[in-house]
C-alpha cells in the first residue's frame, strides 16, 4: 500500500497551524483575565489582540517553512526522476572516426 508523503504532511501542517494560533490566543486572554481580576483593568481585550496577532504570525511562518520544505522535496523528486531515464536512440560523435573513415582506407 502506498502512501502519499504530502497528504500526511497537510495534516499535520493543519493540526499544528490551530494549535500555533490558538495557543498565543488562549495563553493572552489567560494572562488577561488574572491581570484583570487582580489589578481591576481591562487588559484583557489589549491582550487577546495581541495574543491574534503573534498567532496569526507564529502560523504565517510555519506555512511559509513547509511550503519551502515542499518545494525543496519535490524538486529533489524531479531530480531524482531525471536521473533514472534512461537516454534512447544514438548519439553521434563530435569528431569524425579516425579509425573508419568510409572510403576504404583504415
Amino acid at each position: 500500500m502506498h502512501f502519499n508523503k504530502a497528504v500526511f504532511r497537510s495534516l499535520a501542517m493543519i493540526s499544528q497551524v490551530g494549535f500555533c494560533v490558538l495557543a498565543p490566543v488562549l495563553f493572552c486572554v489567560y494572562v488577561g483575565y488574572q491581570i484583570d481580576s487582580r489589578y481591576s483593568t481591562m487588559w484583557t481585550i489589549p491582550l487577546l489582540l495581541l495574543g491574534v496577532a503573534g498567532g496569526g504570525r507564529c502560523a504565517w511562518r510555519m506555512i511559509q517553512s513547509v511550503m519551502a520544505r515542499e518545494r525543496r522535496d519535490l524538486e529533489e523528486e524531479r531530480r531524482e526522476r531525471e536521473k533514472l531515464v534512461t537516454r534512447t536512440g544514438t548519439s553521434k560523435p563530435k569528431q569524425p572516426s579516425r579509425i573508419f573513415t568510409g572510403d576504404g582506407n583504415q
